[in-house]
């Protein structure tokens, strides 16, 4: 699946996106598949392979205007599916999903220097903005870390200056030794 040691945090993303994709698609589409596996594997454990039935609970009516719940009878499968399966991998999505998204606003503020062919293709007013763009993100009341335009101007000169390989351990062993 990665098909380079370095992985562009783009890049890295959009796998990310992909698999929560596919968590969507499995909630909908996976249990009947997991209970398939979870089968084979009891099987070969020598496990009962059965869900237990619960006795359902019947409601008490003190008054004649009370009607019986109609509600749809679910059998021990039903219920294992709702009260397991989707709570799990409802948590891994909200889960992943709080991290995903700290790293896309990661890749959103930052991403533009991670990516050296990128860096090299884009324009000198976008360079410009994802600099100040930066300024500004890195800005606590009146102190700031950086200075946009400082940063803009190394930047443009280091893209014409350099000419390694665009993996980031390849430019910061140029930086280390220049």
């Amino acid at each position: 699946m990665w098909q380079s040691e370095n992985m562009h945090l783009d890049v890295a993303i959009q796998h990310l996106d992909a698999f929560t994709n596919w968590l969507d698609n499995y909630r909908e589409n996976g249990f009947r598949s997991s209970l398939v596996t979870a089968r084979e594997i009891a099987e070969e454990n020598d496990i009962v392979k059965q869900f237990k039935e619960v006795r359902r609970r019947c409601k008490n009516i003190h008054f004649h205007y009370e009607g019986k719940d109609e509600a749809h009878e679910l059998n021990a499968e039903e219920i294992f599916k709702i009260n397991y399966f989707y709570v799990v991998v409802d948590n891994v999505r909200a889960s992943c999903h709080r991290r995903f998204e700290a790293l896309k606003h990661h890749e959103s503020i930052f991403g533009f220097m991670y990516n050296i062919t990128r860096l090299k293709e884009i324009s000198d007013s976008e360079l410009l903005k994802q600099c100040s763009d930066l300024q500004i993100s890195m800005t606590v009341g009146e102190s700031c870390d950086i200075d946009g335009h400082e940063l803009y101007e190394e930047l443009n000169t280091f893209i014409r200056v350099y000419e390694g390989n665009d993996d980031i351990i390849s430019v910061l062993k140029y930086i280390e030794k220049n």
